[in-house]
């Protein structure tokens, strides 16, 4: 009985991953999103797909990813003395776990066409409203409906095409954290990665990032099946799974006339053989994703000449937030404009040397269908369990540099010209230029515009202001003056005329971190839900709030005794 049981809820799971992925595919991959004219709930036919009439009017078809043949290489006549300008300028919208307001983000949508953006690839993760069997993938704070429709509304209307970001082996902790979803696991603690062979092969791949592969069970079994029936002297580990896996979700994508885009990390250190034999280069387009400056020293000219010789196009990322740090507040623009310059100089010495780049040659030059296309990533968490970074309205400056650079192909005084206009900043001042970023990564001064997001932006710089003084207090306190260590205050033994004459400076601080938590509750609320709100005010604020009560109650036992031991104490 059992053993019975066991396998109905085997069977009860793969059919659950079934509709999941049957979900994905109708709803993103097929183009369209919308809702009845009548109810909340989508109208299906007898095979289970939103009827078509039943669309609001505004729907949206998602465009196909790319049709490499009717894609043309930039001319030279178009490009900016030379420099190369991708055809696709693509922004990703990382909405996990801290969902912008859509009122906000449709004050988005034409700031980044004006700036230079042509698509936008957005990652729901748990903030897509799933419904049905579905329902409990999607966070209590999801987004509805109606909000996704008329997101892409927005997006159509601004001519910007749209591609889903959709997690299919990497990256499923939000799922995967689910008590219901726990035989998923690949026998690990809760992490990023699936077991591929517990599931049938109906899956969405646009997205993969995996770090952990053939150390469940089943996946051992199967290698070491594969490895026994081999013939010859290959030998089988985790890559052939990761192969096999990408494979058969990219043929099944493939069918429905859309092309698959995979990060490439996994690919990197792959043999060519063993890609070209995978047979994923007729089916997938790598996105080639590096965010600091040195590109060269994580993509070396033996990969790029690897996928110029399996894939038929290719795709480069870079990132204007979310790159240099977990718990990053405000954007380094001047480290995100400097991996902009990067990929652009990467892609401009194709045609400086012939020799030493000739796989960049075959990439931009003499391949028609073979075109570089580019995506900014703008990263909300480093993972679903992750703390926030920067927030997006924060990050709108750095997101509207990087878009007008990339567009120009240069990041020259016209260029940043057109960011300050986008931005609407006052021409008083000097703002983001090259020699200015480098001295003020952070352009502190950005407030004085008016961007959608301006008001956060002040919201984080005060908030810089009084973390620095409240963090210089504490460690001068604890760790460099000499009457509020810790031993002292063990010990109760200290000197309370120096206690009180060192907090007598300081005493404007906790006030004015009452007054900040008052203004984060009110700016951040412009953008963002009471959950998101809640979460950044917990992880920036209250720490600040916690020292300072730490500080005080130090002060108060330092001060209380009128009278000391003789030492030794």
């Amino acid at each position: 009985m059992k053993m019975k049981a066991h396998l109905i809820s085997r069977r009860k799971l793969a059919a659950l991953l079934c509709t999941l992925t049957l979900f994905t595919l109708i709803v993103f991959l097929s183009g369209q999103f919308g809702l009845s004219a009548d109810t909340d709930e989508p109208q299906y036919n007898a095979r289970g797909i939103p009827n078509e009439d039943n669309y609001l009017k505004t729907k949206r078809r998602t465009k196909e990813v790319f049709d490499w043949n009717q894609l043309e290489i930039v001319p030279e006549e178009s490009r900016n003395k030379g420099r190369f300008i991708p055809p696709k300028r693509v922004v990703h919208l990382d909405l996990k776990g801290a969902p912008p307001k859509i009122s906000y983000l449709l004050q988005l949508l034409p700031m980044i066409k004006k700036a230079g953006g042509t698509d936008i690839l957005i990652e729901y993760e748990d903030m897509f409203p799933h419904w049905g069997p579905l329902a409990n993938l999607s966070a209590l704070n999801a987004y509805s409906r109606k909000d996704v429709a008329e997101l892409l509304s927005e997006a159509d209307k601004q001519g910007l095409g749209v591609i889903p970001l959709v997690q299919t082996f990497g990256h499923l902790e939000f799922a995967l954290k689910l008590e219901e979803f726990q035989t998923k696991l690949s026998g690990l603690p809760v992490g990023p990665m699936l077991c591929i062979f517990r599931f049938t092969s109906w899956a969405n791949v646009v997205y993969i990032q995996v770090y952990q592969l053939g150390q469940c069970s089943r996946c051992i079994e199967r290698l070491e099946k594969a490895n026994a029936e081999s013939t010859g002297s290959t030998y089988y580990d985790g890559r052939y799974l990761f192969l096999q896996h990408v494979r058969r979700l990219g043929e099944m994508v493939r069918g429905l006339n859309k092309v698959p885009i995979i990060w490439d990390d996994m690919l990197r250190n792959m043999d060519k053989s063993n890609l070209k034999e995978s047979g994923i280069g007729e089916l997938v387009e790598p996105m080639v994703w590096v965010y600091v400056e040195d590109i060269d020293r994580f993509v070396d000219n033996t990969v790029w000449r690897t996928y110029s010789a399996v894939f038929g196009g290719v795709w480069v990322a870079s990132a204007y937030k979310g790159a240099f740090g977990e718990r990053l507040y405000v954007v380094n623009m001047f480290r995100h404009l400097q991996n902009h310059l990067s990929w652009l100089d990467v892609m401009y010495r194709s045609n400086m040397s012939f020799d030493v780049h000739i796989y960049l040659v075959f990439l931009f030059m003499h391949c028609t269908h073979c075109t570089v296309l580019y995506c900014t990533a703008g990263w909300s968490r480093y993972d679903h369990f992750a703390v926030q970074c920067e927030l997006l309205p924060v990050a709108v400056p750095s997101l509207v540099l990087s878009l007008a650079v990339v567009t120009s192909g240069k990041g020259d005084i016209h260029t940043i010209r057109k960011v300050q206009e986008i931005l609407k900043c006052s021409p008083q001042k000097s703002l983001m230029l090259y020699d200015e970023l480098r001295r003020n990564p952070n352009q502190w001064d950005l407030y004085r515009c008016s961007f959608p997001g301006v008001k956060a932006f002040s919201l984080i710089s005060n908030y810089n202001t009084q973390r620095v003084e409240v963090e210089q207090l504490y460690t001068r306190l604890k760790e460099k003056d000499g009457w509020m260590s810790d031993w002292h205050v063990r010990h109760k033994f200290s000197s309370p005329w120096r206690v009180e004459e060192t907090l007598k400076t300081t005493n404007y601080l906790p006030g004015n971190v009452r007054d900040l938590e008052k203004q984060a509750k009110r700016t951040l609320g412009l953008y963002f839900d009471e959950f998101t709100v809640k979460e950044w005010m917990e992880q920036h604020l209250l720490p600040l709030s916690e020292k300072l009560a730490e500080i005080n109650n130090m002060a108060d036992i330092l001060t209380k005794p009128n009278h000391w031991p003789r030492r030794p104490i």
